[in-house]
């Protein structure tokens, strides 16, 4: 990675700032910062929606696997529930 694409971090001295740059500033947008935040969260939930939906074949098909098994399982359970030792 060179130099130039590194961010600086606390350690790093990045050097006096730009002297003309540094009055300029631009008022908040309410604007802006509402569809910033909306797609924020459109990609949140197309990242929840496609996680449930690579999950959930995967967990299909392991409860239907464990069906055989908790079937065979419930067979071999006595039939008469167990006696209160009170």
């Amino acid at each position: 990675m060179s130099d130039a694409s590194r961010a600086p971090n606390g350690d790093e001295d990045v050097g006096a700032p730009v002297e003309p740059l540094q009055d300029f500033t631009l008022p908040d947008d309410e604007r802006f910062v509402d569809r910033v935040g909306r797609r924020i969260e459109r990609r949140l939930l197309t990242n929840e929606l496609l996680t449930v939906a690579w999950h959930a074949p995967f967990a299909t098909a392991l409860e239907l696997l464990r069906v055989p098994f908790a079937w065979k399982d419930g067979a071999r359970r006595p039939s008469v529930p167990p006696t209160d030792r009170s």
